[in-house]
């Protein structure tokens, strides 16, 4: 299971909703995935679609910090 933590990043207001738009556009596209986890900056894959979604932010690696983890197990808390 993977981890990825992202935060987009840009000059100023106006490119940062085009970028989000485009962002979120192509990620919907993804969705024929399962994703475990989906919010806002936070996405968790199996490792199967690892190479999937590195492509996929690498389109944006001009506009994110992002961090990859690998997961061994996670647990619902609430």
């Amino acid at each position: 299971m993977l981890l990825y933590c992202f935060d987009l990043k840009t000059k100023d207001l106006a490119s940062y909703n085009t970028l989000k738009r485009r962002f979120y556009y192509h990620l919907t596209k993804l969705k024929k995935h399962d994703f475990l986890w989906n919010t806002k900056s936070v996405i968790v894959v199996d490792d199967a679609n690892e190479v999937e979604f590195d492509l996929f932010f690498s389109k944006f690696k001009d506009y994110l910090i992002l961090y990859k983890s690998k997961v061994i197990s996670t647990q619902k808390v609430y």
